[in-house]
């Protein structure tokens, strides 16, 4: 009635049990299973608390059933009217908390096949959208203050942290040190090794001695580890610089600096997650080093390397970018935690602003794209308008008009360049109609010779929406609009101008073509009757793996 549920990387695991919630045996064994499986490889659930969240409500849903004396001894016993009182119960997913707990007991209904066929169907149905409700952001002069008190925190753990890391690497490269400057290495490589200094000189050394004297083993940990209060400001810096949400931040791995080797600026080409993108979960960035984000990559990076040092000597180094002390552990696989910190160490850390306690890592994302980036980051255009600017507090009261205007006028620009044509089947040649003379999306009336240059064509195949060579019929529909749902999930993981120069009018090409030649029921008839053989195609195509030499 439990198991050990771990992360995507094995940095974190949590015991789950059904054991003591009411319900019937089989009923639990079920859900804990469904559990399981969400947690597995590749699944929806691989995060903690992911997990967790999706435990507290099945645990909710197992104690509603109770109170309301229904008794099913397996899910195959959950009627549809059970169904829809826990929906009426939660408001018909009138409120974001209600959808929520109504999308993930569904989740794990679905993954027990003993379900009946008439609960799935009522599952399916749609139960509305939640109401908008207006969210805060900071005021620019908060976020300033904000952003301003982090930068001071991290900056000066960084230069703490390198200045004793450089020493260590003097006292191990053999440089002559004076007596005060070797013996305080000495006490920071015995840090480094044994989690702690091997004698009261080496404590007294570092510091980290009390008036009382004993020995202050936290105390020894800060000259080369960044503390829990320190990684939060490094949290919070990285939420301000570049409005990335926690889970971003706390999956975030270690920057790339390769990019920019032999020149004079620092390049950082930084790996995002982002596991509910499913196969567009993993992404990269680059950062320029003389920006406000490359400038804290740079210190947290430096910050976090002793800790990488000495984690990289146990059998699973973490991947990750920030690591920071646990204090007093001592053993060398849980002397370290990673990610995001959480609970009392963001509550109120010393070098933050008193009157703005707690600080929101949510709260510093929205205000980021609303006051500053004014551009989606990790997300969709659609909902980077509709979740973050119209409902926004500080936003004004006309962005939603003057985005919708926008996109309104990019179409109409794309819509002159839409070569490609779109013909009912019989309009067509056998060559086309049988798919021998296909394209990734559509087909091709003549290969060989390019309209512009007369040769073979060598073109990405997305160019085909700007081609007069280029022939889409219906059969064409699903690879279209596949084509275009995959290009509006690049949209949220690549900076807008990578995104405006190498994406963005094929998008609007498409969006246009669509538009003017299928209805919205056509085209989401087309994405279900997509194939496997279509997905993977299109997948490969935005990956780049049709490109020509």
């Amino acid at each position: 009635m439990s198991f050990t549920a771990v992360n995507e990387d094995g940095t974190e695991s949590r015991v789950v049990t059904l054991e003591k919630l009411p319900g019937a045996t089989e009923l639990r064994a079920e859900l804990i299973l469904a559990l399981a499986e969400l947690n597995g490889p590749r699944k929806r659930w691989r995060s903690i608390y992911s997990l967790k969240t999706g435990y507290d409500t099945i645990s909710a849903f197992l104690r509603w059933l109770d109170d309301q004396g229904h008794q099913p001894q397996s899910v195959a016993n959950i009627s549809v009217a059970m169904w829809d009182a826990w929906t009426l119960h939660n408001g018909g997913a009138s409120s974001v908390h209600g959808s929520i707990k109504i999308s993930m007991v569904r989740a794990v209904l679905l993954c027990v096949p003993e379900r009946s066929d008439a609960l799935a169907q009522a599952m399916s149905r749609r139960v509305g959208m939640p109401t908008p409700v207006i969210q805060q952001s900071y005021t620019e002069e908060e976020f300033r203050r904000i952003r301003r008190a982090a930068r001071k925190a991290v900056h000066d753990a960084y230069r703490r942290i390198t200045r004793n890391f450089e020493l260590v690497a003097r006292l191990q490269a053999g440089v002559d040190l004076s007596l005060k400057d070797k013996t305080h290495a000495v006490a920071l490589l015995e840090v480094m090794e044994h989690g702690m200094p091997q004698s009261n000189d080496s404590f007294k050394s570092l510091g980290a001695w009390s008036d009382k004297a004993r020995p202050l083993t936290r105390h020894a940990q800060r000259p080369l580890f960044l503390t829990p209060h320190e990684a939060w400001a490094c949290a919070v810096l990285l939420a301000a610089e570049a409005g990335w949400n926690r889970s971003v931040i706390h999956r975030l791995g270690l920057p790339d600096d390769s990019a920019g080797a032999g020149d004079d600026v620092d390049v950082y080409t930084v790996p995002l997650n982002k596991p509910r993108r499913g196969i567009h979960q993993h992404s990269t960035t680059t950062v320029l080093g003389n920006t406000g984000l490359g400038r804290a990559l740079k210190w947290i990076t430096a910050a976090t390397d002793p800790a990488r040092t000495v984690l990289a000597r146990s059998e699973h180094p973490p991947e990750r970018l920030l690591l920071y002390s646990n204090f007093n552990e001592r053993t060398r696989g849980s002397r370290f935690s990673w990610g995001a910190p959480t609970g009392k160490n963001t509550k109120c850390p010393p070098w933050g602003v008193p009157d703005l306690h707690p600080i929101s890592l949510r709260k510093l994302r929205r205000t980021h794209q609303v006051l500053f980036d004014r551009s989606p980051a990790q997300n969709t255009r659609e909902t980077h308008e509709d979740v973050y600017l119209r409902n926004d507090s500080t936003a004004p009261g006309h962005a939603h008009e003057t985005v919708a205007a926008g996109l309104a006028d990019a179409m109409a620009r794309a819509e002159s360049f839409v070569k490609m044509r779109m013909v009912p089947e019989e309009r067509v040649n056998d060559a086309v109609r049988s798919g021998q003379s296909d394209t990734a999306i559509a087909a091709c009336a003549d290969y060989e010779h390019h309209p512009d240059t007369g040769t073979p064509c060598t073109e990405s195949f997305l160019a085909c929406l700007g081609c007069t060579n280029a022939i889409a019929t219906p059969r064409h529909l699903p690879r279209l609009v596949l084509t275009r749902a995959g290009l509006a999930q690049l949209s949220s993981t690549i900076t807008t101008d990578e995104w405006v120069r190498r994406w963005e009018h094929h998008y609007l090409r498409l969006c246009s073509l669509l538009q003017r030649h299928s209805t919205k029921a056509e085209q989401n008839a087309a994405m279900k009757s997509a194939t496997e053989r279509d997905r993977d195609l299109v997948t490969r195509m935005l990956d780049g793996g049709y490109s020509a030499p």
